[in-house]
């Protein structure tokens, strides 16, 4: 039996937890289950009410960091990975896996029903005028007449396909209390609320320690930091193994790199690059403290009448590219849908990949604004005590930062852009103030009410502006395991731009990766021998495995985020017919999606 500890209750670390259970206790060979545990500093509270539950509602009176921030974009690739995450047993009578996956996992159905199905990106411009219009469902799919390889069906598609949604868009909180139900339906016990201060990385002859700031000890024999951008997990792995680190630093297979391209340079040149000139590499550079990427973003939740009113139709999510900076919008909930029969005579017709574009929006649409600033935190309170030039921050001056934002749309020609902006000046009523003690990627944090209203409900006023987000990211690590007792996931081990889409997606991918490569590895040794060498075999694999997928995510946003920069009249237009020409040379639709040979990784793992 092994002892896992999981630090980090966010959207990887329930993720991990969900996938460890699967795959090491549920499906392993093993005779003895293993001890999984999640450690988190804040209180996760209780499961939401069902939907089902008349006259209940969402009650948040202490404030988490789970509260905040607004819509995430979960892509085909995330699907995919929470449509095998269900376990086998979760409905009566099943008897195989497949049963539970596709449109029929429980944990997709939530997410479409809390979120909105996209099937459609609306790439515009500030001037006005549409770029290139993607339809995420392939060819093929959109034809019911039409094989995969183009060729022409005899018989009409009338069966549900598993993979039925090509993105979905929902609040982070939401995607957040789905997998937190989940675990705590079934493992109340599963999460501890406990403060990790720092840990004692073990090696093949002792275990790892985890001491709490309560004063408490843990002893484990794996550690997977899923505790984000201020990982304590990180901190104490590029604290003690400076061995390894100076290893992978000679070898130059990853970390920093000081050397820039020419491509940089000339970016460099007209304005659109931000990048340092070379220098000289840093003795001994630094793994722990995040990356400001010298942008940040506002945004806020809106109601879906807002948007519907200006002719935005369900399914899309629209980005708008201008001069100096960058808007989206799109709807982030969808309205109650019919349940459909799945008998024979009631079954849809339609081919199924058509379904959810035609599903209604719920009452809740999101929208955010990103633009290049100096300082992480432009809208400090003038009357706070830390001032609006330093990296630390204070209290949201959402004043300022609604003037700030209508000035910078003020000329840009899109109504919807223009009806949000409108709202939110129109909302200006009172000023939230924020705590600034919440950890992960966003440094804001409205004060919930005593009784929050349910998450079905229209977007009060408060929430049209409800904060700013600087971009911080994960500085490329040189490896995201330590002597096979600790493992990074999600941002803990890479903290990726926005404009990755990808951030959700890559956590769900290293959770399912772990989980299966330690069941493989676990599954091969008997029970209480070389459990240590089992594990940290399956950590290099992880690692291997991994990092180089991430790092061309990595290397794509950050080429992508430099055109949410300010720019000239020149450039602005030359970004322009980049994305044009992009949209006819390269496929949007699997940007981010794993080609097929790579897919197959899922298998390689069982027949090594």
């Amino acid at each position: 039996m092994v002892k896992i500890a999981i630090c980090g209750a966010g959207i990887a670390g329930l993720s991990t937890y969900l996938l460890l259970q699967k795959h090491l206790n549920d499906l392993s060979s093993q005779p003895s289950a293993h001890e999984i545990t999640i450690y988190e500093a804040y209180d996760v509270g209780k499961p939401a009410p069902k939907a089902s539950d008349e006259n209940s509602s969402t009650n948040e009176s202490t404030p988490s960091p789970q509260s905040i921030g607004g819509g995430i974009g979960i892509s085909k690739n995330g699907l995919n990975v929470l449509s095998r995450m269900e376990r086998t047993d979760d409905k009566p009578g099943s008897s195989s896996s497949s049963s539970s996956t596709g449109v029929n996992s429980g944990l997709i159905k939530e997410m479409t029903r809390r979120g909105h199905p996209i099937e459609r990106w609306e790439i515009s411009t500030a001037r006005g005028w549409t770029i290139v219009d993607v339809n995420l469902v392939p060819k093929h799919l959109r034809d019911p007449s039409t094989q995969s390889n183009g060729k022409k069906s005899s018989t009409s598609v009338t069966k549900e396909k598993p993979y039925m949604y090509h993105s979905v868009m929902i609040t982070r909180k939401a995607c957040w209390e789905i997998l937190r139900d989940r675990v705590i339906e079934q493992w109340p016990d599963a999460v501890v609320k406990k403060r990790v201060l720092e840990i004692s990385i073990g090696d093949s002859t002792t275990p790892n320690v985890i001491r709490f700031e309560d004063g408490t000890e843990e002893t484990v024999d794996l550690v997977i930091g899923a505790d984000g951008l201020r990982s304590v997990v990180r901190k104490a792995m590029f604290e003690i193994d400076d061995s390894k680190l100076q290893a992978k630093d000679d070898d130059g297979d990853y970390g920093a790199k000081s050397q820039h391209s020419w491509a940089q340079a000339v970016l460099r040149w007209f304005g659109l690059s931000r990048a340092p000139i070379n220098t000289a590499k840093s003795a001994k550079p630094d793994y722990i403290t995040p990356h400001y990427e010298g942008l940040v973003g506002v945004g806020g939740l809106v109601p879906s009448s807002l948007l519907e009113s200006t002719g935005h139709k369900p399914g899309t999510m629209s980005i708008v590219f201008g001069p100096n900076g960058f808007f989206g919008y799109g709807y982030l909930t969808s309205a109650p849908a019919i349940e459909r029969s799945e008998t024979e005579e009631n079954a849809p017709k339609l081919n199924p990949a058509l379904i959810p574009a035609t599903i209604p929006p719920g009452p809740i649409a999101g929208w955010w604004s990103t633009f290049s600033s100096s300082t992480p935190y432009p809208y400090n309170d003038t009357g706070s005590t830390t001032p609006p030039s330093t990296n630390k921050p204070g209290i949201f001056n959402r004043p300022l930062a609604m003037r700030s934002l209508l000035a910078r749309h003020a000329r840009w020609k899109n109504p919807t852009i223009s009806a949000i902006t409108a709202y939110v000046e129109t909302c200006n009523t009172t000023t939230l103030r924020v705590d600034a003690s919440c950890m992960g990627r966003c440094d804001y944090r409205i004060v919930a009410p005593a009784s929050a209203p349910p998450a079905d409900a229209v977007p009060p006023p408060t929430a049209a502006l409800d904060g700013s987000y600087p971009t911080w990211t994960t500085p490329e690590l040189p490896f995201w395991t330590v002597r096979g007792r600790v493992a990074l996931v999600g941002d803990a081990a890479h903290a990726l731009q926005p404009s990755s889409g990808q951030g959700a997606c890559q956590a769900l991918e290293d959770a399912e990766a772990l989980a299966l490569l330690l069941r493989h590895h676990l599954d091969r040794c008997v029970a209480g021998a070389d459990e240590v060498g089992a594990l940290a075999n399956a950590l290099e694999q992880y690692e291997a495995l991994r990092m180089p997928r991430v790092h061309a995510i990595y290397e794509r946003s950050q080429r992508m985020s430099r055109m949410k920069m300010e720019m000239g009249v020149l450039m602005e237009w030359t970004m322009y017919l980049m994305i044009y020409v992009m949209s006819k040379h390269f496929d949007f639709v699997d940007l981010f999606s794993l080609p097929p040979y790579q897919d197959c990784w899922l298998i390689w793992i069982f027949l090594l």
